[in-house]
């Protein structure tokens, strides 16, 4: 798998990597769905491995960075294999999610188990607050009777369970890894197959294709739906 960055010139947008390139045009959706879809399985499979490398890597960062870190790498992994689907109209608005029983079916046979634990962690734990991992005990110190007022204090005790522990580490980095490379394989051979596709355009087929352009999202753009 080779990553490409981008530029502009004043020429217009140029492909930073590939020489040769004369011309570029957008795939439509019809044909691309399964590669974009991909392409967003990797962007967040890069976060959680990085995360976890940047754990692994920084013995003595910051609980809390630590814990930040750690959930960031578990989000992100899990979010591949979920669903985003709009409750009132039933629409999938997501990418197609990758499948854990087929991925993980030739791998050690408690990784299907161990990703099913990450995934409730996810879901329970890290995204809504339905378990006792994270908890809050309000309470009123009250002083000796020595002073003109009784109430010192008002607090909440916090307490956050530990998650993070070397066999857990361990397991999510595995299931990290085995599904980027998969992952990868998958955008390698889609790239292939549709490269065999186009091969046989010729220059009026192309010319009806969209030139490849960037847009950059604003804010607005940003709080809506992906079409």
């Amino acid at each position: 798998m080779q990553s490409f960055s981008f530029s502009f010139t004043d020429e217009g947008f140029q492909i930073d990597g590939i020489h040769d390139a004369d011309k570029a045009f957008k795939i439509p959706k019809s044909l691309s769905k399964k590669l974009v879809d991909f392409s967003y399985h990797l962007t967040d499979l890069d976060i959680s491995i990085s995360s976890l490398n940047y754990i692994l890597n920084n013995q003595n960062i910051d609980n809390l960075v630590k814990e930040s870190l750690w959930r960031s790498a578990i989000i992100h992994f899990t979010k591949c294999f979920t669903h985003q689907v709009t409750k009132k109209e039933k629409i999938n608005l997501s990418r197609e999610k990758l499948d854990e029983t087929h991925l993980f079916r030739d791998l050690d046979p408690l990784a299907l188990q161990s990703f099913n634990e990450f995934k409730l962690l996810r879901n329970k734990h890290f995204v809504h607050d339905e378990t006792g991992h994270l908890n809050s005990i309000p309470a009123v110190v009250i002083n000796n009777g020595d002073k003109e007022y009784r109430v010192e204090k008002v607090i909440c005790i916090g307490m956050l369970a530990e998650t993070l522990d070397q066999p857990s580490f361990n397991n999510l980095y595995n299931l990290v890894q085995s599904t980027r490379s998969f992952v990868i394989k998958e955008f390698d051979d889609e790239c292939n197959r549709l490269k065999l596709i186009f091969e046989n355009y010729s220059d009026d087929d192309f010319n009806n294709m969209e030139i490849l352009t960037v847009t950059f999202l604003s804010k607005d753009e940003m709080k809506k739906s992906r079409k």
